[in-house]
């Protein structure tokens, strides 16, 4: 019995020690696991930001960061723009000092991004856009270049140089992960564009002062005037002086045809901004809609006059027709109507008494 018992006791201890290294390298397999479940990561958030020429760049602060597309108080920033996103980590770990400036800032124009399969980042409504970044990449630190896609939501705009950013960024947290990082890069418009019709006499062809259009968009929708930060309701005057206009579906300013006969507006290029387009497009086409002919003239039919921007001269004339039949000042009129009627009058007359003699 003693004997049988001791070779069962062997039995047991013998399947335990032959189940101790499976045992071990599952509890290693599930330590790897769960490293690489726990790999940590750190949130990285672009704010764009908008600026047209002459601007000064205000400080990025938490405040503003954090404020809604809606709120006018917040600075602009433009919506639909895309990043690509390259992790050059193995390139730059390779030989960290070829990648190095004198001041030991990271170049990103150096690293080769062809072959490299990007992380798309685009900017919403609010201007923003958000991604979780593995921290370490093969045990080392990850690197990352941000490249700016030039695209027609922000055609017109000096495009942000390329990035480069080194993670982590800021101390680990005490749940293990790192804060987030903001990143601001920014985009400045150079140039701006006019849009300009002249309302004329159609008999003269002088400049006739105080017909109100409407302009609208090849999408139908309306120019609406800012001055500081303001829709304006009416603008009497055209002025070389850019302002923000944003493209409205229903018409909010009436621009009214000064003493040149001048109609228009200049602004900067166009832009998304939120939900809104800003600002002219280059080749964008422009349409005059007089809304009220001046007085003593007949209304037009809609859509009178069609622009493209830009073109050399790319003012377009509108005329209106002086109301009545009464010959307008310098216009032929119904004058040689009258005439004639008289000829014939006339005519009719001697005939009648030549007529008359012969009986």
């Amino acid at each position: 019995m003693t004997k049988s018992f001791l070779k069962k006791a062997m039995t047991v201890v013998g399947a335990a020690l032959l189940a101790l290294p499976l045992a071990l390298n599952a509890n290693i397999v599930s330590a790897a696991e769960g490293d690489t479940a726990t790999t940590p990561t750190q949130n990285i958030t672009l704010t764009k930001y908008a600026y047209t020429k002459g601007d000064t760049h205000p400080d990025n602060t938490s405040e503003d960061i954090f404020k809604g597309p809606d709120d006018p108080d917040a600075n602009k920033r433009l919506s639909d723009v895309t990043f690509n996103v390259y992790n050059v980590t193995d390139q730059y770990w390779a030989d960290p000092s070829a990648f190095k400036d004198d001041e030991g800032n990271i170049k990103a124009d150096d690293f080769a991004t062809d072959g490299l399969t990007p992380v798309k980042m685009t900017t919403d409504a609010n201007g923003q856009a958000t991604h979780d970044f593995d921290v370490f990449t093969k045990d080392k630190t990850s690197v990352y270049v941000f490249e700016e896609i030039e695209g027609t939501t922000n055609k017109g705009y000096t495009l942000q140089p390329k990035l480069a950013i080194s993670l982590p960024q800021g101390d680990k947290q005490a749940d293990d992960t790192y804060q987030n990082l903001y990143v601001f890069p920014k985009n400045t418009s150079e140039d701006t564009l006019d849009i300009q019709f002249t309302k004329i006499d159609g008999t003269t062809e002088k400049p006739l002062a105080g017909a109100k259009f409407a302009i609208k968009n090849a999408d139908g929708l309306f120019a609406t005037f800012y001055k500081d930060g303001q829709p304006v309701a009416e603008v009497t005057e055209w002025s070389a002086d850019p302002s923000d206009v944003v493209w409205t579906k229903d018409q909010q300013t009436t621009f009214v045809s000064d003493s040149e006969g001048i109609v228009g507006f200049t602004s900067y290029l166009e832009s998304k901004q939120g939900a809104d387009i800003h600002g002219i497009a280059k080749d964008g086409k422009y349409t005059a809609v007089e809304i009220e002919a001046p007085k003593g003239y007949e209304q037009p039919a809609a859509d009178a006059a069609e622009t493209v921007v830009p073109e050399d001269d790319n003012t377009k004339t509108v005329k209106n027709t002086p109301e009545g039949i009464l010959p307008h000042t310098g216009g032929a009129g119904i004058v040689a109507f009258v005439v004639l009627g008289a000829a014939l009058l006339t005519f009719g007359i001697v005939a009648y008494n030549k007529r008359r003699a012969s009986f």
